[in-house]
């Protein structure tokens, strides 16, 4: 389908559909659903683009320039503030609170309660705070849907979330920072 544009003055051009979360300023509740995936990237300001690092000086250009690769992780996630499936790729500062509450014998499995996210400032000013819930169940609605699209399984939701990073044309959130 089209759409004829006559009126230019009012005109807001449809979002494109992104698998990823962008956290808006304030607070934003997930409910985590996949294991994590870890790997390094390189973030090239001057491309504003992130590059995976293979791991081996003599095979990655960025480390040969003495560029430190940093740590990133992702999750597959149900944002409850927006009822979706996300993928949520995050850096130490969130992956570090999911680990502290995933080894604290209070918490422990990071699936079986939801995380508030709150994040504050833009750009290299920004922070964020995460606050683990009690543990909780999903609601009968979120549970028919997760088992509708398979992701009631860990295993299943995991290889979805590898299945994104498998894609090479996609963007991915580090690449808008």
């Amino acid at each position: 389908m089209v759409d004829i544009i006559k009126d230019y003055s009012n005109y807001n051009p449809p979002e494109a559909e992104s698998p990823w979360i962008k956290f808006p300023e304030g607070t934003t509740t997930i409910r985590i659903l996949s294991h994590s995936i870890n790997w390094k990237s390189h973030y090239v300001r001057s491309e504003k683009k992130s590059h995976t690092c293979t791991g081996d000086i003599s095979t990655c250009e960025w480390c040969q320039k003495g560029d430190q690769p940093k740590g990133r992780w992702a999750y597959l996630i149900l944002n409850r503030s927006g009822n979706e499936i996300k993928v949520m790729e995050v850096g130490w500062q969130i992956f570090g609170t999911i680990l502290q509450c995933a080894k604290d014998a209070d918490y422990g499995d990071p699936r079986k309660y939801d995380f508030k996210i709150t994040r504050k400032g833009t750009g290299l000013e920004t922070e964020y705070q995460v606050i683990p819930g009690k543990e909780t169940k999903f609601t009968e609605e979120e549970e028919k849907a997760l088992k509708a699209s398979g992701l009631d399984d860990i295993d299943k939701a995991t290889q979805k979330l590898v299945s994104y990073y498998e894609k090479e044309d996609v963007p991915h959130p580090a690449d808008e920072e």
